[in-house]
């Protein structure tokens, strides 16, 4: 289970419907649990964690050791010291409203400059928000004239298994403030009115 996203919720009335598999106690499965402490810490520390089964451990050990001997020594006395001092959960906090104040205005920004015929979810937490558009939309073709203007997204193929359902789009919030949302998404809607009409 990969739950890199689950402490970046935006509403604390979710936190209770955020169960993690093992919770469920699978008969038979053995469950993985992985986190990250990128999302929340910071992008640059490339550090995580994993939870598993005690028979699993030596293998996943040999696969992280084939990648790397070690995980960088400063990144993991930073994630210490926040862990051991606690200052982990204020600063956590934080950064939860910080991408929430993105996710809001991601959502506003959607609303007021995409067409009708395309609809999006909003997000409760996380970094991201998924659009989808009309069915046979080829999302390539909307990314490359949003790069024209200055702007990315992640097409939809890149998230299907067979990398052929397109008529989808990944726009994000982490990276970006609330100005460059609000300039960024209005390039977006006028890339997909230009392929779709």
């Amino acid at each position: 289970e990969d739950d890199v996203y689950s402490d970046l919720y935006f509403y604390e009335e979710d936190v209770p419907k955020m169960v993690n598999i093992k919770t469920m106690d699978p008969e038979g499965i053995d469950v993985c649990f992985t986190g990250s402490f990128s999302k929340i810490l910071g992008p640059g520390l490339r550090l995580g964690w994993m939870l598993v089964p005690e028979h699993i451990y030596k293998k996943c050990e040999l696969i992280k050791q084939s990648f790397d001997a070690c995980s960088p020594s400063f990144s993991q006395v930073i994630a210490d010291k926040f862990i051991r001092n606690g200052n982990i959960y204020e600063y956590t906090g934080n950064v939860r409203l910080e991408y929430k104040k993105r996710g809001l205005a991601m959502i506003e920004a959607l609303e007021k400059y995409l067409p009708d015929y395309v609809s999006f979810e909003r997000p409760r937490g996380g970094f991201y928000t998924w659009l989808h558009l009309p069915n046979g939309t080829d999302s390539t073709l909307i990314l490359k004239k949003a790069i024209e203007k200055g702007v990315v997204f992640v097409t939809g193929k890149t998230f299907d298994p067979d990398g052929v359902k397109n008529d989808c789009m990944r726009v994000s919030f982490c990276n970006t403030d609330v100005d460059a949302i609000h300039k960024g998404i209005p390039v977006v809607a006028e890339a997909i009115r230009e392929v779709c009409g």
